[in-house]
C-alpha cells in the first residue's frame, strides 16, 4: 500500500510517517502543489496512492483545494468510488463548519492534532485499511497476532528525541501565542472557596455550595463513611458528613475531586500518564499538608491546594503532547523531562492566574521546582518542593526520579531533619490509602 502525507509542518509529517510507515510505503509533501504533483505521478506510473492525509491549513494551496482537485481528477478519469484514494483531513483546529465543508467536498474522515495513535488506527480500520496489529491467519492455520507497533516502540532513536523536543517547542509556541485553550475552573470550586474564606461561614452554607454537584456530594458522604474517617454511625446527609470531616478537610476533598476531572482523557496511552500524574499531585498535596502541620504553619489547607495544583502545567503539556511517540506503557516519557521541567511551571502559573488565584499562589507555582532557592524564598514554595520530591520518593510520578531528600535545598532551608522523613512519608501513604474510597 502507498500513503501520501501532506503537511507544511515537518514535525507533523514525521509523526504520521513514523506511525503509518508500519502499514504502508509512505511518501511526503510539504505543500498542496507538491502533493498534486506526486499524486499525478502515481497515476502515470500505474501505482496510485491508497491514502492521503491532508493538512487543511497550508500556504500556496490549502488542503481543501487539494481535496477538490483530486476528486475532480477522479471524476474526470471516471474512477469508481471504491477505487478512489482515501483522504483524511488533518488540523489542530476543530472547526465544525470547516470539517463539514471537507466532508461535503469528498474527504473520507478527519483527524485532529495532536495526533492520537489509537484514533488514527481505528479510522484506518474503518476505511478498510488493515494494520499489522490485527489478527491475521496463515493458510489453514491458527490466528497469528502481529504487533509490529510494539516492536517498533521498543527503542527510542535520536530522531525520536528530536521530534519530541520539537513537539514540545511547538506546544510552547502555541501557548505563548494564545493558541492553546486553558482549562476552566469548575464553578463549584469558586463557590466553595468563597464560603471557606468567609470568617462567618456555616456548615449549612458549605453544604449548599457543594450539593449543587450531586457526584461530589455523594463522594463526600462516601468519604465520611470510609474506614479512614468513619465514626460510630453511618452518615447519610451532606451536612453530617461535613461535621465529621471538618470544614477545612471537606474543602480540600472538594478541591481534589474537581481537580481529578482535569486528568481525564480518552487516549489509552495518555490515560496511564494522567493517572500517574494525578497520584503524584495527590501525594504532593498530602505531603505539603503534613509538612505544614509538622512546622506548625496554620496554612495546611492552603498548602494542600498548592500541592494539588503545583504540576497543573504538566497536565496541560501532556494533553497536547502526541501520544504516538510512546509505547503502551509510555515508558519513554523520561525523554521529555529536561524540557518539561523548564516549561510546565510557566503553563501552570498561566492556568491558576486565569482561575483567579492570588499573586502569591501564582508565585509558588512558578518557584516550586527549586531553582535559586535562598533564605528569602517563600516558605510555601520550599514546602511544595519538598512535598513533590517526597511523592517521587514514594514512587508517585510520571518520571523516573529518586531524589535524595537530605540533599534538597528546601530541606535545609526548612530545617527538617532526616529523622522526620519516614514519619511524613508514612503519613502520605496513610492518607493516599484513606483517599482511595473517595477518589
Amino acid at each position: 500500500m502507498k500513503f501520501l502525507i501532506v503537511d507544511d509542518d515537518s514535525v507533523s509529517r514525521q509523526i504520521l510517517i513514523k506511525l503509518l510507515s508500519q502499514y504502508a510505503e509512505c511518501h511526503e509533501a510539504k505543500n498542496g502543489l507538491e502533493a498534486l504533483s506526486i499524486y499525478r505521478k502515481g497515476w502515470e506510473d500505474w501505482a496510485p496512492f491508497d491514502l492521503l492525509t491532508l493538512d487543511i491549513s497550508m500556504p500556496e494551496m490549502d488542503g481543501k483545494k487539494v481535496l477538490q482537485t483530486i476528486r475532480a481528477l477522479e471524476n474526470e478519469k471516471k474512477v469508481p468510488k471504491d477505487k478512489r484514494v482515501k483522504i483524511l483531513m488533518s488540523s489542530s483546529q476543530k472547526d465544525r463548519e470547516t470539517i463539514l465543508a471537507c466532508v461535503q467536498m469528498g474527504c473520507d474522515d478527519y483527524i485532529s492534532k495532536p495526533f492520537d495513535r489509537e484514533i488514527i488506527l481505528k479510522k484506518l480500520h474503518k476505511l478498510g485499511i488493515s494494520t499489522p496489529g490485527e489478527d491475521t491467519k496463515v493458510a489453514g492455520g491458527e490466528p497469528v497476532q502481529k504487533d509490529s507497533v510494539s516492536e517498533f516502540r521498543d527503542t527510542i532513536t535520536e530522531e525520536d528525541k528530536k521530534m519530541l523536543k520539537e513537539s514540545i517547542q511547538r506546544i510552547v509556541h502555541r501557548f505563548k501565542t494564545g493558541n492553546i485553550e486553558l482549562p476552566v475552573l469548575p464553578q463549584i470550586i469558586d463557590d466553595v472557596r468563597k464560603v471557606m474564606i468567609s470568617p462567618n461561614s456555616t456548615i449549612d452554607e458549605l453544604a449548599k455550595a457543594i450539593e449543587k454537584d450531586s457526584v461530589i456530594s455523594i463522594r463526600i458522604i462516601a468519604g465520611a463513611n470510609s474506614p479512614f474517617y468513619r465514626g460510630a454511625e453511618k452518615i447519610t446527609t451532606l451536612d453530617k458528613a461535613i461535621m465529621r470531616l471538618g470544614f477545612r478537610e471537606t474543602g480540600s476533598i472538594v478541591n481534589a475531586i474537581t481537580n481529578k476531572n482535569l486528568y481525564d482523557t480518552k487516549d489509552p496511552v495518555l490515560q496511564s500518564l494522567m493517572e500517574r500524574q494525578w497520584m503524584h499531585s495527590l501525594a504532593s498535596a498530602y505531603g505539603a499538608k503534613s509538612i505544614a502541620q509538622r512546622l506548625q504553619i496554620d496554612k495546611a489547607d492552603y498548602l494542600f491546594l498548592l500541592g494539588l495544583t503545583h504540576d497543573i502545567g504538566m497536565v496541560l503539556l501532556l494533553r497536547h503532547l502526541d501520544s504516538s511517540f510512546f509505547d503502551s506503557d509510555a515508558s519513554k516519557i523520561n525523554e521529555i523531562y529536561p524540557v518539561a521541567k523548564k516549561v510546565h511551571a510557566e503553563f501552570g502559573a498561566a492556568i491558576v492566574k486565569r482561575w483567579g488565584f492570588s499573586d502569591d499562589f501564582i508565585k509558588i507555582i512558578l518557584l516550586h521546582e527549586g531553582q535559586g532557592f535562598n533564605a528569602n524564598t517563600p516558605k510555601e514554595a520550599l514546602i511544595v518542593n519538598l512535598a513533590f520530591n517526597m511523592a517521587y520518593r514514594l514512587g508517585y510520578g510520571i518520571f523516573d526520579i529518586e531524589p535524595d531528600l537530605a540533599k534538597l535545598e528546601s530541606t535545609r532551608l526548612l530545617s527538617i531533619g532526616p529523622d522526620s522523613f519516614d514519619e511524613i512519608l508514612n503519613e502520605i501513604k496513610d492518607n493516599i490509602t484513606g483517599a482511595s474510597d473517595i477518589f
